[in-house]
């Protein structure tokens, strides 16, 4: 009898060293998903700010991405069901926001689950982000974001740059924990993280390639990491940014090319906010891009809040 006794406790640790092994340590997870109190006031400010803007504000673009996002769905549909069905978007929209608009509509046929994903996005990227602040600093954050009203707009705001804001808040929180864990599971696990955020964050906004540099240099110099964690990281950044293009073309999702677009609107809201005297010196100043006449018939016809139609002069 004695000598069961003696060996029951061998046992039962041996048990739990097992059971110990076999526990997820993800460091970048488990230090966002322990963050309970932000996980809460997110959904709950996110159900909040949903019910009371429903379906969201809107602007021009945002009815040209939800438009692009049903016809996307119902390209989807055919495709997964093996018909093809090629859509070209007709509009030099990043289409990545419209395939999430999609997903979400698709669930639930009503804009109400994107509209509270991206708030619920918005919210918990912004608490993750303060908290990795100094206590004072955290509690003068804290303040300021509970107090400041257009963060709350913002959250319901159908426009690009809000997922892009929440998807490159997730790579600087990503790339400061990201890559620690031991096993092969937390690796995949940190790895997709990186891949998704992204995916978000290059995907919404084709400009938020010039954060890329900032992002490349900000892992390199890190010392927490190994050489081989930094590559991992870096690789994931890159699937992510080529799943941009990959994820549309999988689809066969085709819209305009838009790597001018956003010089191209600059230029001409800089040229509409001329007097009208300084204004002739530059009625040709984008022919030789996009036709001639274009420039005098965009100035003529331009719409300031949307780049669907305004640099080739149509009114939307």
């Amino acid at each position: 009898m004695r000598e069961k006794r003696s060996e029951t406790p061998a046992k039962a640790s041996a048990g739990i060293n097992i059971f110990k092994k076999k526990q997820i340590h993800c460091a970048a997870l488990s230090s966002i998903l322990k963050e309970k109190a932000i996980w809460f006031w997110s959904a709950l400010l996110a159900m909040m700010c949903t019910l009371i803007s429903y379906p969201g504000i809107w602007y021009s673009d945002s009815y040209v991405r939800v438009t692009t996002g049903q016809a996307i769905l119902n390209t989807v549909v055919k495709t997964l069901s093996g018909q093809a069905a090629p859509l070209e978007t007709g509009n030099a929209f990043t289409v990545i926001p419209s395939f999430f608009i999609a997903l979400c509509y698709g669930v639930t046929r009503n804009f109400g689950l994107y509209t509270f994903c991206q708030a619920f996005g918005l919210f918990a990227a912004v608490m993750l982000l303060i908290r990795e602040f100094h206590p004072p600093f955290r509690r003068t954050l804290t303040i300021l974001f509970a107090l400041s009203p257009i963060v709350y707009g913002a959250s319901v705001y159908y426009e690009a740059n809000v997922g892009s804001l929440i998807g490159l808040i997730m790579l600087v929180l990503l790339f400061r924990r990201a890559f620690t864990g031991k096993t092969r599971l937390d690796r995949w696990i940190d790895f997709l993280m990186v891949v998704f955020a992204s995916l978000i964050t290059f995907g919404y906004r084709t400009n938020a390639l010039t954060v890329l540099p900032v992002l490349v240099v900000y892992m390199l110099l890190s010392r927490k990491k190994e050489t081989a964690k930094k590559i991992r990281a870096l690789g994931a950044m890159a699937l992510g940014i080529a799943m941009t293009w990959l994820i549309p073309a999988g689809f066969q999702v085709h819209g305009e090319s838009n790597a001018a677009t956003p010089f191209v609107w600059e230029i001409l809201t800089t040229i509409q906010r001329m007097e009208p005297e300084e204004q002739t010196a530059y009625l040709d100043y984008l022919d030789d891009l996009c036709g001639e006449g274009a420039t005098r018939s965009a100035l003529e016809t331009s719409n300031e809040n949307s780049v669907d139609g305004f640099m080739w002069g149509e009114q939307v």
